[in-house]
């Protein structure tokens, strides 16, 4: 099929309640469809809930231990982002004790080695970058807004001596939110595009202000600008380009929120990315007591496998003092 005209909603936020839509069948009901499903099925073992909460066994807690030991204790100025690569390179895509390993899953239900190939490829990108990036700019924004960290350090305390459950981090309210945020104000991902294979006329992204009908033809590119929807000051309010945590108690996000997509094609790893970020966050709160920013720098984007700070994440740690 030969493309046609590309739809952007870069400047029609409103569009990507629909364009983004994809279990519409405008969009999603087409050949390579039953493709996309045979490969998820592949891959979306390694993302159940069961592997999420069992932490223990997929040897995070150790690899989280040695990264401790890296984080100068002196005050001195520390690049957490090279750190918490090297971290996620670790454990990434699979345990060490034989727990549980994706590639062994993948060949019960294809022993083809290009598929496995590919898939493994697909799986590296997100279980390596992602959950670095995502602590990287957590901690970065962190060191700028000192009443989030202690707010977190208050939430996290009474629970000092408590292991480190997939149960317990689900309790951690406030540190949803700082993750939220972080997603929100710098998203890994900020663009995708589909094709439209049967004309239609969406309700709203047409018009000088994209709130008018639009009309997608067959052949259309639609791209989705996540960024454009995640800073819509219509919705997030006056501060949507500010690092505000404490918005997501009054809020309830729907197609607003798609730093991983969204519908039956979102990221089956996203979970597994909250997960480990929250993890590596509350063993680093329990034991630091401040976090400073040691950059001046704003955040600047570095376009790679994923939207990065181009200048890492400078900061220096404040141990806790013992009592």
């Amino acid at each position: 099929m030969a493309l046609g005209r590309r739809v952007s909603t870069a400047r029609r936020s409103r569009a990507i309640h629909w364009a983004g839509e994809i279990s519409r069948p405008w969009i999603q009901r087409s050949p390579k469809g039953e493709k996309w499903a045979i490969r998820r099925k592949l891959i979306k073992p390694s993302f159940d809930v069961i592997h999420i909460a069992n932490l223990d066994n997929r040897s995070l807690g150790r690899h989280v231990e040695r990264l401790m030991d890296l984080i100068p204790r002196d005050t001195s100025t520390v690049d957490l982002m090279p750190l918490f690569r090297r971290l996620n390179l670790k454990t990434g895509i699979g345990s060490e004790d034989n727990h549980f390993r994706i590639i062994d899953e993948m060949a019960k239900a294809t022993q083809d080695r290009l598929t496995l190939r590919f898939q493994m490829h697909n799986l590296f990108t997100p279980a390596h970058d992602g959950a670095a990036i995502t602590l990287s700019n957590a901690f970065f924004h962190l060191s700028r807004n000192p009443g989030a960290w202690a707010k977190l350090r208050a939430e996290i305390l009474p629970t000092k001596r408590s292991s480190i459950t997939y149960d317990l981090l689900k309790t951690y309210g406030y540190l949803k939110n700082v993750i939220h945020e972080t997603h929100r104000v710098t998203p890994l991902s900020t663009l995708i595009s589909r094709q439209c294979i049967k004309e239609v006329v969406l309700p709203s992204g047409g018009g000088k202000n994209g709130k008018a009908p639009l009309y997608v033809q067959q052949g259309d590119v639609v791209e989705m600008n996540f960024r454009c929807t995640l800073r819509d000051k219509e919705f997030w309010g006056k501060d949507a380009d500010e690092f505000r945590p404490e918005r997501w108690d009054n809020l309830m996000p729907t197609w607003e929120y798609t730093p991983f997509g969204g519908g039956p094609r979102i990221c089956p790893g996203f979970r597994l990315v909250s997960a480990k970020t929250a993890y590596k966050m509350v063993t680093i709160l329990r034991e630091f007591e401040r976090l400073e920013s040691r950059d001046d720098r704003p955040w600047t984007e570095d376009t790679r496998a994923t939207f990065q700070n181009l200048n890492g994440c400078k900061v220096a740690l404040f141990p806790a003092q013992t009592v």
